[in-house]
């Protein structure tokens, strides 16, 4: 038997045997999964946030065409990058509401389409933007194929005082 073999058992059981310092070390095992989360947790908010102002501005868009507030004239049933003047279109409604996230670029769409045996017109508009825009931080390029989208549908208001008859369903 070796002298140096009898010397590391005791030092090795005065190293196993002493505390100082374990909490410091279970402290950085719990740090990491911690940070992640308190990461991913804020990240789906601020995407969360991006998707609820998308949808405000195709919901508000889509109001606006309905009611004809704003003299909203036309739907351009082409896909438009906000920024670009559309000139009272959905499109631009929506774009307008869209205008704060200025380091976002949104795809805004809309399209008629007329309703089955004489009913109203139904309109869609329709707001996209791609998902790696919208994230914070984008970690093993989760988000890269992913795109945010944001649907309404309406239909035209009936205007009685014209003519229009809501329980038949025809519109003006």
């Amino acid at each position: 038997m070796s002298r140096d073999a009898g010397i590391e058992k005791p030092i090795m059981r005065h190293f196993l045997r002493r505390q100082e310092g374990a909490s410091a070390a279970e402290f950085g095992l719990v740090l990491f999964p911690i940070v992640v989360l308190f990461v991913v947790i804020i990240q789906f908010g601020v995407l969360f946030f991006v998707y609820n102002d998308m949808y405000n501005a195709a919901r508000e868009a889509a109001r606006r065409w309905s009611t004809n507030e704003g003299a909203i004239t036309t739907a351009l049933d082409t896909a438009t990058t906000c920024g670009v003047e559309t000139l009272n279109s959905v499109e631009d409604s929506a774009c307008e509401i869209l205008s704060n996230w200025t380091f976002l670029t949104f795809q805004v769409t809309s399209s008629i389409q007329e309703g089955v045996s004489g009913a109203c017109e139904e309109l869609r508009v329709t707001v996209t933007t791609p998902m790696v825009d919208a994230t914070l931080f984008n970690m093993f390029g989760v988000f890269d194929s992913h795109t945010l989208t944001a649907m309404v549908a309406t239909r035209s208001q009936y205007d009685v005082l014209e003519g229009g008859d809501p329980a038949v369903g025809n519109c003006v």
